[in-house]
């Protein structure tokens, strides 16, 4: 049976609109396909609908549709003849953004009915607007009840574990279950408080205080984050409780009495992670150690030195930006220290912690720079004479200004240089004292020469009489300085080191001069010459008022000449003439021979090493100057 004879006038007009059977309704086929049933009724239902009250017949509403008139007629003909056509527009066709907005809405409509209504994108937009604001009601309604949940579980927790027995750390463990940062961070800090107030009347220096205190806060700072730059409620607990007290014990310290130093050390160091935790560490050393540790060295002096192992625990506590700060301020004092250093008030002190601090290069190279010249100048070339002690050997004393009060005073200061520039100032000293022993050997009497061995035992009695280390190079020279002075006559080759230059050996280039005269608060007036100002300077660095005894190193034929001229002799140079001398390595040294005459008289000598050979009747002998006559 096809559409038309089951609908009737329905059907026929569809058809005429352009309908296909068997597909959907609309311009884009998407509607309805299958027609809307209608259920029949009992005869008398639908009394007072008028026509509609009965169904009505194709054949009635065919009659009504047809015109009477010929007109009318001519028209429903035509319109039989040809079906009628759609123009499809922009308003029979929605928008299919519309349509996607209404069938995200989620209405009960049909979203191509509603799309095809004039006002459709209006009444869209107010629909999406009202639901987001729906949305936002619901989320913020989850949000609250979350909340809610949140509170009432941590107010739950905070009951049993306020009349629980449990320790600290198991109370904080039992909070880091919860699953919320912020609720965490409240009971802990609630436990916290109640638990700091139990340590009111404790001092900082209880243990007891940190071994509770330390565990929590290791698990606190790895269950929960925290911001540099602000303080979380359970940092701001422990900050309340401890700061105060720490502040006050830092502003209180005694530098000069050691249990209040220790005290400080002590909390700094039992304290140090909290303080790290609630980052106050730095922050407290920074406002109120720093300027009192500053402060001491600012009031520096070598006399009550201060740079002692307090301060150096107190520097190891430091970050790198604090150590530099208290580096650059002990360099100023201790170059002003070496620049100023006068050997008859110089007080020696223990310089050890500020190689630690500085570390050694640093620290030698400002002692090497300030303090080797002005040492090797005073205690080397001023006063280390011992041709001065010559004229009364027994007046040695280590109280005057001599070789021995010299050389104690080296060694006093040793730890200040390093070991190979005390050891070479000890060499010239030590070379020194063999250069007098050969001196004494070749120009006194033969009786004197029990002088020459008291000279140096009493020398070193008075050196080393309380003197309890004694290094092996020293070991060695004394015994070889003692051996000489036992062996009279036996002293066949020179036994010191005439090239040696202690200002060469030490490389200074430059040299400090120390006048004698002191200024108006009685330091030494310090003059540094270089090298190269020609005015200043001899071809040794020296003037002529300032040179040292030692620096006037006359040879022997010049001895010897002067001897000759004292006593009218006339010394011959016999430069074809040469003599094979009994000395050196080989036993065999060909030197030159040179004539003394006066008169009629003369005599063959000559020499080596500074050695006085004279021609005798078994050849040439080593003799004493005095015995050269004539």
């Amino acid at each position: 049976m096809g559409l038309e004879e089951q609908y009737g006038f329905g059907a026929r007009l569809l058809k005429k609109l352009g309908y296909v059977e068997g597909q959907g309704l609309g311009s884009d086929g998407r509607g309805r396909a299958s027609p809307i049933e209608v259920n029949a009724e009992q005869h008398g239902t639908h009394a007072g609908l008028g026509m509609l009250s009965k169904r009505a017949t194709a054949e009635d509403i065919d009659m009504d549709i047809t015109s009477s008139s010929d007109e009318g007629r001519e028209v429903n003909e035509n319109a039989r003849a040809r079906p009628l056509q759609f123009k499809k527009t922009d308003a029979t066709k929605p928008s299919s953004d519309i349509i996607y907005q209404i069938e995200a809405l989620g209405l009960p409509v049909d979203a191509n009915v509603l799309a095809r209504h004039p006002n459709a994108s209006t009444i869209v937009e107010e629909l999406v607007t009202k639901q987001r604001t729906l949305d936002a009601i619901v989320r913020k309604v989850e949000v609250v009840k979350q909340e809610l949940d949140d509170v009432e579980t941590q107010l739950n927790t905070l009951r049993n574990l306020q009349h629980s027995e449990m320790s600290l750390l198991d109370k904080i463990s039992e909070v880091l279950k919860l699953n919320n940062e912020t609720i965490i961070d409240e009971l802990a800090a609630k436990i916290l408080k109640d638990e700091l107030q139990k340590y009111n009347n404790l001092s900082l220096k209880d243990d007891r205080i940190t071994n509770t205190l330390e565990p929590v806060v290791e698990l606190l700072q790895y269950a929960l984050e925290s911001d540099p730059g602000a303080l979380n409620k359970n940092q701001t607990q422990l900050y309340q409780w401890l700061c105060p007290r720490i502040e006050a014990a830092i502003t209180e310290i005694d530098f000069k009495n050691s249990d209040s130093v220790d005290s400080i050390i002590y909390i700094l160091v039992e304290y140090e992670l909290i303080l790290k935790y609630i980052m106050m560490y730095d922050k407290l050393i920074d406002k109120f150690l720093m300027p009192r540790l500053l402060g001491l060295i600012k009031e520096w002096a070598p006399e009550r030195n201060g740079i002692d192992h307090h301060f150096y625990d107190f520097y190891i506590l430091l970050n790198q930006e604090q150590r530099k700060k208290l580096q650059d301020a002990l360099k100023v004092i201790f170059s002003d220290y070496c620049s100023g250093w006068y050997h008859k008030d110089a007080f020696h002190f223990d310089c050890h912690y500020f190689k630690l601090i500085f570390g050694e290069t640093v620290f030698y190279s400002i002692t090497e720079k300030k303090l080797l010249p002005i040492m090797v100048k005073q205690l080397y070339e001023e006063h280390f004479t011992l041709v001065d002690d010559l004229e009364d050997w027994s007046d040695i004393n280590h109280d005057r200004e001599g070789p021995a009060y010299c050389f104690k005073k080296v060694k006093e200061f040793a730890n200040f240089l390093t070991n190979t520039q005390i050891t070479t100032i000890m060499k010239g000293m030590f070379n020194d004292i063999r250069k007098l022993v050969f001196q004494w050997y070749l120009f006194s009497e033969p009786n004197d020469w029990q002088n020459c061995q008291n000279l140096i035992h009493d020398f070193f009695n008075i050196v080393y009489a309380e003197e309890s280390k004694i290094s092996d190079f020293e070991i060695t020279e004394l015994r070889e300085i003692l051996r000489m002075g036992t062996e009279v006559g036996k002293l066949s080759t020179v036994c010191y080191d005439r090239e040696f230059d202690i200002l060469k050996e030490l490389n200074l280039k430059k040299r400090e001069f120390i006048d004698l005269e002191r200024d108006e608060n009685d330091h030494p007036n310090v003059i540094q010459i270089d090298d190269s100002d020609e005015d200043m300077r001899d071809s040794d660095g020296y003037t002529v008022q300032d040179i040292p005894v030692r620096r006037v190193d006359a040879t022997f034929k010049e001895i010897l000449q002067r001897y000759c001229e004292e006593n009218g002799y006339e010394m011959i140079r016999d430069t074809t003439n040469y003599t094979q001398l009994p000395y050196g390595v080989n036993g065999t040294s060909l030197v030159p021979i040179i004539t003394i005459r006066k008169g009629t008289k003369a005599r063959k000598v000559a020499i080596k090493d500074d050695i006085l050979w004279i021609e005798g009747l078994s050849g040439y002998r080593p003799e004493f100057l005095y015995n050269l006559t004539l």
